[in-house]
């Protein structure tokens, strides 16, 4: 069966399973980077908002050979978990003086979303860019976020720059920032047993000292570069300039400069991790970055 008798067939068999009342579209979303992916939406009459239940992965499951009738038994029992059955009151988001203490930033890559970026208040940063959201905070749905988009920006009267004031301002405060030695991180993993065996990853990392930055939340963590003083302080505490290496949209990972260091090697190392390791949607830059202590920049 091929993806589009594989979307069909479940939105076929969504439509005639849930309660009357209830329909399923399916809808193609763009993702970080212009990931397009296919989203079965579920939604109740009367509800602004419904869960959405992306098919690309469970196409892939069902390639790999688990039957329809446990793909679609994983459909309802997400949508059963993640329903919503009122509506949600969004006047608020109407007025900035509502929101503006809920404005956080994120980096994404700006080649790889020059699509989005027409659509979005950013700024530029190195080739980067930063992108502002609302964090929201619901008690029915749980949290969640809020892209801001360019039409966001006109209803309220402000432009990247006010956005980008606010969340320079919100997000160390609201997110904060974490920095762990790599060793700790795959500590951590072991203990959450993402890994069973963690001898050859703690040799990999032994001679040469990384650490990993990203925010509590371990979402968009990256963003933790751009706070005042984190990278600069971590140089002066160890002596040294230090190379920032984009793990991925969620962290970043630190690498002190041990002089004789090629930029290159790490260059190398970032593009075959992001070619290998690293979710598409995920990937934020194959380039390196360095902070000099003696300029104070990066």
């Amino acid at each position: 069966m091929g993806f589009e008798e594989f979307k069909n067939k479940m939105l076929e068999a969504s439509n005639k399973y849930f309660k009357e009342g209830t329909r399923a579209v399916i809808n193609q979303v763009t993702k970080n980077n212009g990931v397009q992916l296919h989203g079965l939406t579920i939604m109740e009459d009367g509800c602004n908002i419904a869960p959405t239940i992306y098919l690309d992965g469970l196409y892939e499951s069902y390639r790999e050979g688990t039957t329809f009738s446990e793909l679609f038994h994983r459909i309802v029992k997400a949508y059963e978990e993640n329903k919503i059955e009122e509506s949600i009151n969004i006047e608020f988001f109407t007025e900035y003086e509502s929101v503006r203490h809920r404005i956080v930033y994120k980096l994404i890559n700006h080649d790889k979303n020059r699509e989005l970026l027409e659509d979005i208040p950013h700024i530029q940063y190195l080739d980067l860019a930063i992108v502002f959201y609302c964090l929201m905070i619901c008690d029915t749905f749980g949290n969640g976020s809020i892209l801001i988009h360019n039409s966001h920006c006109k209803m309220w009267n402000v432009d990247a720059g006010q956005l980008y004031e606010d969340a320079r301002a919100n997000t160390p405060l609201l997110l904060g920032a974490e920095l762990k030695s790599m060793e700790e991180v795959i500590s951590d993993l072991v203990k959450q047993s993402e890994f069973t065996d963690s001898q050859q990853l703690e040799e990999d990392v032994r001679d040469v000292p990384m650490y990993v930055l990203s925010n509590k939340t371990k979402i968009h963590g990256a963003a933790c570069i751009l706070y005042e003083n984190v990278v600069k302080d971590f140089a002066d505490y160890l002596n040294r300039d230090i190379f920032i290496l984009p793990s991925s949209v969620h962290e970043v990972i630190l690498v002190p400069s041990q002089g004789a260091q090629k930029a290159q090697n790490l260059v190398e190392m970032v593009r075959e991790v992001n070619e290998t390791q690293v979710e598409e949607e995920e990937i934020l830059s194959d380039s390196v970055y360095y902070f000099s202590r003696e300029d104070g920049l990066m």
